[in-house]
């Protein structure tokens, strides 16, 4: 490619993808966005609202959002609880002045002898289903 093209011409070269300099430097815009968009789509939910998870470890989880505590600009922390189980996910962020954290998923077994917390992995993806029934 020829150093003298305009940067337009650059930022369309190779069948319309951006060069490699160019998508990296949207990457962090993008992962901002991405993160904001899971923390306000969790952030947003109402007590009861079933939800599916995908981790980034591709493990999935889900159940009813039981504990919705949300503050914009500064944190969010949800609690699931699947259906007939003892378990319990806590969704937790922070927004760092400038962006959010990535949501983290911990589990929490009520019905084992020992109760701890145990880190599982960070949200991938998010689904709400609004067509579950809301018996928990």
């Amino acid at each position: 490619m020829d150093c003298g093209q305009s940067d337009e011409k650059r930022l369309t070269h190779s069948f319309g993808r951006l060069p490699v300099q160019a998508e990296q430097a949207f990457m962090p815009l993008a992962s901002k966005m991405l993160s904001m968009s899971k923390v306000t789509t969790l952030g947003g939910l109402e007590p009861f609202d079933y939800v599916q998870i995908l981790l980034s470890d591709e493990r999935q989880i889900e159940g009813r959002a039981t504990a919705i505590d949300y503050v914009p600009n500064e944190s969010l922390r949800l609690e699931l609880r699947p259906r007939h189980s003892g378990v319990r996910y806590e969704l937790v962020a922070e927004h760092g002045g400038t962006r959010w954290s990535p949501v983290h998923v911990r589990r929490c077994d009520t019905e084992a002898d020992e109760t701890e917390w145990e880190d599982l992995s960070n949200v991938r993806g998010v689904t709400v289903r609004e067509d579950t029934p809301a018996s928990v």
